[in-house]
């Protein structure tokens, strides 16, 4: 058996003041502890606007993407609509540029119609003048019926022969004597190229001759007011 005497001595000071290092390291920790909870809530108040503004700024972000999103969907769109619209220009300047070809044809047509209308209604206005004033196969010329003998079953004369003719109608050989009388017969002349080739080979007698010269055959051209 072992025995153990506990003497007091000069340790014990030196743990108690051990004891009070500690407890005052714990209050000072304490204290540092309760320092820096409240600077931690002085901070999170103070970061508490930032982080709603951080907030509210994400939220604006998202919604400026969802628009640029919009945006780029409504450009893309508005592209394509472009497209069809450009399409469709081209076509009505294709369909432009054929009806405007077809209104020239039109108008020229039309012109030619205005033309021939003139022409018909001087041959219409010619022939409600001359009707019942000239015998068929007579033309009217200034209230003067005019006839050109001319036939393949008909000999031809000489200028005595043809004026007797003449005169058994009740007319004369013509007589040239003015500008429109000659472009009359001249006129009449060329119609009846295509008619008959008789009169080619011997010619027409006019009222004139010179006398004592009989230069052959012919037919007469007789006019009878």
């Amino acid at each position: 058996v072992s025995t153990f005497t506990v003497r007091d001595g000069p340790s014990f000071p030196q743990y108690r003041l051990v004891t009070i290092c500690l407890g005052l390291l714990s209050a000072l920790l304490l204290i540092v502890a309760i320092v820096l909870g409240v600077y931690c809530n002085k901070v999170s108040e103070s970061h508490l606007p930032l982080y709603r503004n951080l907030t509210q700024i994400s939220s604006e972000l998202e919604q400026l993407r969802a628009v640029q999103n919009n945006v780029i969907h409504a450009k893309e769109e508005a592209q394509r609509k472009l497209h069809r619209e450009l399409t469709s220009l081209h076509q009505l300047e294709i369909e432009l540029q054929q009806q405007t070809t077809s209104v020239d044809n039109f108008q020229a047509q039309i012109e030619s119609l205005r033309k021939e209308k003139t022409q018909m209604q001087s041959q219409i206005s010619s022939l409600e003048v001359s009707c019942g004033l000239c015998l068929p196969g007579w033309d009217l010329l200034n209230s003067t019926c005019y006839y050109f003998a001319i036939s393949d079953a008909i000999e031809s004369r000489s200028w005595g022969e043809a004026r007797k003719e003449c005169l058994s109608y009740g007319a004369d050989l013509v007589v040239v004597d003015n500008w429109e009388k000659q472009e009359f017969i001249n006129k009449a002349i060329q119609a009846l190229r295509y008619g008959s080739r008789v009169w080619h080979l011997t010619g027409f007698w006019i009222g004139l001759k010179e006398e004592g010269i009989q230069r052959g055959p012919g037919h007469g051209l007789m006019g009878l007011s």
